[in-house]
């Protein structure tokens, strides 16, 4: 046929195995122009692996009954500087779901392979992502020794919140309980503001804890912002004066 060029080609419908498509041998040596089949290059793209130097951008490559699909693949071959261990994904993931900026998918991950802290770098997680179980803990205060008699009053322990601190639960304790008639009641001040509604801490006769009380109390303040005055008030005590070693307890966490 007259010297056609390639452009000026008619379009073909579809692509068969056979068919033949233009190629030069050896162009960084001595070229030549050859001819090269579909399946000739079908069968080169599919032996074509995630280790070698090859790369590959935005391209899928699917099962196509060959086997041309990637596997293993390894930290080099994931672009944009993250390091991902094999083990910690599944292989169902889309080219359109990694590029430069664009998450992983929570769907696209097995977690069957713990992530350990140390696949996480600091900062990437914002505490708001992090279930509020997983962040739970708790700021311990003593208010008194262990064995001197516990008298009413206020500011019987003063301290300063390390932290901004959202507040989930209270609690207080003692060495020794009550013995006789009337509760053991404790407040918590915020800047000087108690915390609670009219339910505040209470201990009931024999017991040292106020997770037993018959009344539980009520928190109206759960925002204790870094640096806040937190203080500590007993506002009644049994008739028995026997009370000894009081602690508090926050729970909650850091925001």
């Amino acid at each position: 046929m007259a010297d056609v060029k390639i452009s000026a080609l008619g379009a073909i419908a579809s692509v068969a195995g056979e068919d033949l498509v233009a190629i030069v041998d050896d162009p960084s040596g001595t070229p030549a122009s050859r001819k090269a089949t579909i399946d000739q290059i079908k069968t080169y793209i599919g032996g074509i692996t995630a280790s070698s130097t090859d790369t590959f951008t935005n391209k899928t490559f699917d099962a196509d009954g060959t086997g041309n699909s990637i596997t293993n693949i390894e930290n080099a071959d994931i672009k944009a500087g993250a390091a991902i261990a094999q083990s910690k994904l599944s292989l169902d993931i889309t080219n359109s779901e990694i590029n430069a900026s664009a998450a992983i998918a929570y769907s696209k991950l097995n977690l069957s392979s713990s992530i350990v802290s140390g696949d996480i770098v600091d900062g990437t997680i914002a505490l708001g992502d992090i279930a509020t179980a997983a962040k739970t803990e708790c700021i311990a205060i003593a208010a008194s020794d262990e064995t001197t008699a516990l008298t009413t009053g206020t500011v019987k322990a003063t301290f300063r919140m390390p932290y901004a601190f959202t507040l989930t639960d209270i609690r207080a304790s003692l060495t020794t309980a009550p013995t006789t008639s009337g509760l053991f009641t404790v407040d918590v001040n915020d800047g000087g503001t108690s915390i609670m509604s009219t339910n505040k801490l209470t201990i009931d006769l024999t017991e040292k804890t106020t997770e037993t009380a018959a009344t539980a109390p009520a928190l109206t303040d759960t925002a204790l912002a870094n640096d806040a005055e937190i203080t500590v008030d007993i506002d009644a005590i049994s008739g028995g004066a026997t009370e000894t070693g009081l602690k508090v307890y926050l729970i909650g966490y850091q925001t």
